[in-house]
């Protein structure tokens, strides 16, 4: 880091548009800078700026701020009769004029045509393509547009064609802790059973028989995955619009974003270029919309910790052969610490019900050396098919809820009772929610179809459920020499803190 020399200064001023501001256009001798746009700013015009968020627009001052040499490149390489030629006549609205294709694509360019990258022709073509396309479609914008981007950000996505839900429903089948399949042991028994008897009352001789069996297995397998691919399809669970308001306020706040992939919630005072202790990584349960967990995970990021939430659509399965795999995660990994500079010091695995179980089992891939925690919700002894609770390099935190009767299953009473027993023995790493439920660790009504056995009810407030959830999450995320010597997870998340002072749902 180095303090701006008059050298730099003279040349940076040197450069179109310089002299003046690059947002307003009129004020003289700017004192501020966007090092995201490579533009000079007024006051004024900074602290629009820095509304976007820094993960659109990163703000500094040239008098008071101390500036790293790769940023000094990249405010050389810009200017801002530069970015005005490209984005001027976007938009008159600032956010609509930064936060876009274009707008990414500018800023791409402008870091390798600093960094003397070999893809500067390349990306240069592409912004070449994006600036047409938004002259084509300018005359179209209206005042109207943020209203309908706001929109858009709510999820829409349809349910899956019946064959993509069919194949689908055939993986599901191949993973052995699910009722599903369990059910399907228990008809082909009874299928082979009726079979035989079939065989034997009508006195068919063996291949007769055998063909029987064959084909009551063979309906059985049809007719279970026509039922399961129609669940898939229909079942699927809508988050509350407490939860999706609260992600389009943080979007507009630049508190949070939308990936193809991924939402990402930022902590505050995260900058382009800035380190965080932890970012998590967190998998959806099974056919529920991924914004029921939006608002949790939104004041989870509050908490300092930076949050991606993975989309799971359009089948809404957390599974491997749904393309959640190792390299799609560490594929996310790089894109944080690359496209958005942000370095990590620790990467977490997480996810609730379904969705738990596939990050306890990313973590054992991924391994020590790259998942350093896991934090698991709502999925009781499930995640021991992964073998995450014998693997001492990866911290493990899982959360579960006294009144969960999905992941307890026939038997909640005593299911319930082992989980107590063992948040009582190792409160570090167990931690028991007395009158939380299932869909308590999000924001969803969770009601009883083919895939789930009906939930518990809650005898705490959906609130305070979440509240304790926060605690303990956000006490398992803090670093290391920053934890109470004489408090464990479990007294974290019984201390009362208000996160959610105007939630209304049911």
């Amino acid at each position: 880091m180095t303090s701006l020399s008059p050298e730099f200064l003279s040349k940076l001023r040197s450069l179109p548009g310089n002299h003046r501001c690059g947002e307003c256009r009129t004020a003289e001798n700017p004192s501020w800078c966007s090092i995201s746009f490579g533009i000079v700013l007024c006051l004024e015009c900074s602290a629009k700026h820095r509304g976007l968020g820094t993960h659109i627009s990163f703000v500094r001052s040239l008098e008071m701020d101390e500036i790293p040499l790769e940023h000094e490149r990249l405010l050389l390489a810009g200017g801002n009769d530069q970015c005005y030629e490209i984005l001027g006549d976007v938009s008159s609205d600032t956010r609509q004029k930064y936060d876009n294709a274009l707008a990414e694509a500018y800023k791409k360019w402008l870091q390798a045509k600093a960094g003397g990258s070999a893809d500067e022709s390349k990306l240069r073509t592409e912004l070449e393509d994006q600036t047409s396309v938004a002259k084509a479609q300018s005359s179209t914008i209206g005042k109207s547009s943020s209203n309908r981007k706001r929109m858009d950000l709510r999820n829409q996505t349809p349910a899956p064609s019946f064959l993509r839900a069919f194949f689908s429903a055939f993986r599901l089948t191949t993973l052995s802790h699910l009722r599903q399949t369990r059910m399907l042991l228990s008809l082909m028994t009874f299928s082979n059973c009726t079979a035989l008897l079939f065989g034997w009352a009508n006195k068919l001789d063996h291949q007769m028989t055998l063909q029987a069996i064959f084909l009551c297995n063979a309906s059985t397998f049809l007719l279970l995955w026509i039922w399961l691919a129609h669940s898939i399809r229909t079942h699927r669970l809508p988050a509350f619009k407490s939860a999706v308001n609260d992600f389009l306020d943080r979007v507009h706040a630049g508190l949070a974003k939308r990936n193809p992939d991924y939402d990402i919630f930022f902590p505050p005072n995260v900058s382009i270029g800035d380190s965080v202790d932890t970012a998590f990584i967190f998998y959806p349960g099974m056919l529920v919309d991924y914004m029921v967990y939006s608002k949790i995970l939104g004041h989870l990021s509050d908490t300092g910790c930076l949050v991606l939430l993975i989309h799971t659509e359009p089948c809404r399965l957390p599974l491997e052969t749904e393309g959640f795999t190792a390299s799609h995660a560490e594929r996310i990994m790089m894109e944080i610490q690359t496209l958005l500079g942000i370095q990590v010091g620790a990467w977490a695995l997480g996810g609730h019900s379904m969705g738990a179980i596939r990050a306890a089992q990313l973590a054992m891939e991924l391994g020590p050396d790259i998942i350093s925690k896991c934090l698991l919700w709502g999925c009781g002894h499930w995640h021991h098919i992964s073998g995450i609770q014998e693997q001492s390099d990866i911290s493990l935190l899982t959360i579960d809820a006294s009144e969960d009767h999905v992941v307890a299953g026939l038997h909640p009473a005593e299911i319930i009772d082992i989980l107590k027993e063992e948040a009582t023995r190792q409160p570090n790493r167990h931690v028991m929610i007395e009158g939380g439920n299932h869909s308590g660790f999000a924001h969803y009504s969770c009601g009883p179809h083919f895939f789930l056995s009906k939930d518990g009810e809650r005898t705490i407030t959906l609130d305070e459920q979440q509240e304790r959830i926060l605690k303990a999450s956000a006490a398992f995320f803090e670093p290391q020499s920053k934890k109470r010597d004489s408090s464990d997870i479990n007294e974290c998340a019984l201390e009362a803190t208000s996160f959610f002072v105007d939630a209304n749902d049911p």
